[in-house]
């Protein structure tokens, strides 16, 4: 019972509809296409465009131009043509610019009926519908931009070459702008967009005006307002002064002439178009001049700075440092620290000890100094001893090319008898045309068989002195006794007979008785 009062309160929906018997005789077709096309004058594809349709003997429902900010112009055209005529009147838009945005549809609809249409079903396809959007790419971002950092001699030459050649390829600056402090401290940054078929010589073109410090190409996501039918560039400019170089050469020279090696290089550099940092003579010690200067240059003139250095003098040390990796880090350019020394303020390369026992220590030495004024040389310092007993010392020091050192030395060796010699080099000093060597040499005479001081005459005068000594030191004890003893004397001897006197007094005479 229970079950059957639960059937019993059960309910069924039937829901009955009429079947359409009636098959489509037909089926209407209908082609929609959306276009975009990038273009560069919007205001003469529009009017070209219009052309197009009114030859297909099309009908436009819509047609618009407008002026947005920033030089931005978009038109939208809508129009209807004959579905023969569609695919040629695409052709033709397309040739107006480049298309950015395409989409085709096709709808089939059935006519008289639903369902399968019958075999031998009829097809029947209405006008091609056409939304037609022209724009130009002033407000549309480029897909692709390149970053470039240039180093220039002269920074504002190549602003105004960039500038130009931005305009020779159709381009369109967005901004530009130069600051000048000096003409080694100019800096300018430009932005601005070309066609792409004209950025690959552009781009060369740019390469050319400097070394590139540094270059990325960047892409934007691809969507809706990026093209590639265009592309971007960021320019940075820097003057030379600007940005460090690359390797940096530290250099020690020796010349015989400081001053005039010191203008010479100044005129190279400036000619060279360098730029000189620092620049000091120091003329205080005439025997050591010294001259400090700071330079950079491009490496395209270096050999000539160096041809230069040469004819100045001699490379006494160099080190060469090279700088990292970095964006204002330059290879065309080249940093010299310089120091010029006096060719006389080097050590010598080679040092020679001689003893030389000669008769004549005078005319041995001025001999001497005449082969060394020959050997382009110089005495540096020089002093004779002479002792009584005719002992004559002479100790002399001389500076020669490095190159006459040797024959010098066997030419003074040839004047007396060797007693000491010595030779040593020093390998720090490097072998060059102004390489010195430094001669010590020391003279001289042979010993007396009787000293001069011990001769007849010597004997004789020493005779004489020690006798004339004896005679005056004697007179000089006889005045002393006369002048001295005397007196006194003379004094005692009154006293005693003033008391030999008063002790011998007559006696008193006794009267008689």
């Amino acid at each position: 019972r229970y079950y059957s009062n639960l059937a019993s309160l059960s309910t069924l929906t039937i829901t009955l509809a009429e079947k359409e018997i009636r098959a489509p005789y037909a089926m209407l077709e209908t082609e929609r296409v959306q276009m975009g096309l990038e273009v560069e004058d919007v205001d003469k594809a529009q009017q070209q465009a219009l052309a197009a349709v009114a030859a297909a003997k099309g009908r436009v429902t819509r047609s618009e131009l407008k002026q947005m900010a920033a030089g931005q112009f978009q038109a939208v055209i809508h129009f209807e043509v004959a579905p023969e005529a569609a695919g040629a009147l695409r052709d033709r838009l397309n040739q107006l610019g480049t298309i950015a945005r395409l989409e085709i549809d096709r709808l089939q609809q059935p006519e008289g009926g639903t369902g399968k249409p019958e075999e031998g079903a009829k097809s029947k396809r209405k006008d091609t519908r056409f939304e037609l959007s022209l724009y130009n790419l002033a407000n549309i971002a480029p897909r692709e931009t390149v970053h470039m950092n240039l180093a220039c001699v002269d920074t504002e030459e190549v602003y105004k070459k960039i500038l130009d050649r931005v305009e020779k390829a159709k381009g369109r600056v967005r901004s530009s702008n130069l600051n000048r402090q000096r003409n080694d401290q100019t800096t300018g940054t430009i932005e601005f967009e070309v066609k792409s078929a004209d950025a690959g010589a552009v781009q060369l073109d740019l390469k050319d005006l400097g070394e590139v410090m540094r270059l990325q190409i960047t892409e934007n996501p691809d969507t809706a307002n990026v093209t590639r039918s265009k592309r971007g560039f960021n320019i940075q400019l820097f003057a030379l002064g600007m940005v460090s170089p690359r390797e940096t050469n530290d250099v020690q020279m020796v010349t015989k002439d400081v001053p005039a090696g010191y203008r010479a290089l100044q005129d190279a550099v400036v000619k060279a178009k360098g730029r000189i940092l620092r620049a000091q003579l120091n003329e205080q010690n005439r025997e050591n001049i010294t001259a400090d200067l700071d330079f950079d240059v491009r490496r395209s003139e270096e050999p000539a700075i160096r041809a230069e250095m040469d004819k100045i003098g001699d490379i006494f040390s160099r080190a060469v440092q090279r700088a990292q990796d970095s964006d204002n880090v330059i290879d065309s350019k080249v940093l010299y620290r310089l120091k010029l020394n006096n060719v006389t303020g080097i050590p010598a390369r080679e040092v020679h000890v001689l003893g030389i026992e000669v008769r004549d220590v005078d005319t041995t030495q001025n001999a001497i100094a005449n082969l060394v004024r020959d050997a382009q040389g110089r005495q540096v310092d020089g002093n004779v001893a002479r002792e009584p007993n005719g002992r004559v010392t002479g100790k002399f020091i001389f500076e020669v090319p490095l190159g006459a050192a040797d024959g010098l030395v066997n030419k003074i060796k040839g004047i007396g008898i060797v007693r000491v010699q010595r030779s040593s080099r020093n390998t720090q000093v490097p072998d060059s045309a102004l390489a010195l060597a430094r001669l010590d040499v020391t003279l001289s005479n042979q010993e007396l068989i009787v000293p001069s001081d011990e001769g007849p005459w010597t004997q004789l005068r020493k005779g004489l002195s020690t006798s004339l000594v004896a005679i005056f030191w004697s007179l000089s004890w006889l005045i002393f006794g006369v002048l001295v003893l005397l007196p006194w004397a003379l004094i005692i001897y009154a006293i005693y007979r003033i008391v030999l006197r008063l002790r011998r007094k007559p006696d008193v005479a006794t009267p008689a008785a």
